[in-house]
């Protein structure tokens, strides 16, 4: 077995409209529908959405608007609530614990510095072992800015 590293669908947003088409393409033909494009304010709700549920979620969201569609433009009036309708503040984004974690760690190099003792001391702050906090800093693509000497956010 091989094993494949594939980055969440919140991670790789530009991923979305290929994706959108293929789905699209399959329930079209499955429902014999006309649907060929996806409006402007349809395709701004799914990137501003966190998809927790990845490509199935977005497969499933799909095929439900595909199911009530009618014409041959998608538009936001299908999206489930959830999507449809912007949340407060990023509040399901707050509660990933992905984002929870990096957002600990950014805020331990803050208080503790960058330097080698101030990573030491964060790491153990955060209850980790230092090169554990150095594989998370690459996970996250957090970097050192060599002349603001301030850790960086590289991931954008």
């Amino acid at each position: 077995m091989i094993p494949l590293l594939i980055e969440p669908l919140r991670s790789r947003k530009e991923d979305l409209d290929l994706l959108c088409e293929h789905f699209i393409g399959v329930y079209k033909q499955q429902l014999n529908k006309d649907v060929r494009t996806m409006s402007p304010a349809f395709r701004q709700r799914l990137e501003e959405y966190a998809w927790p549920g990845n490509v199935r979620e977005l497969q499933n969201v799909i095929e439900y608007v595909m199911n009530i569609a009618s014409g041959s433009t998608l538009i936001v009036e299908y999206l489930p609530e959830k999507i449809r309708e912007p949340q407060e503040n990023g509040e399901a984004a707050s509660y990933n614990l992905e984002t929870l974690e990096r957002e600990t760690i950014l805020l331990c190099l803050q208080q503790f510095g960058n330097t080698v003792q101030g990573k030491e001391r964060a790491a153990q702050a955060l209850g980790i072992g230092i090169a554990t906090l150095y594989r998370k800093l690459v996970r996250y693509k957090l970097t050192v800015d060599e002349n603001k000497q301030k850790i960086v956010d590289v991931s954008s």
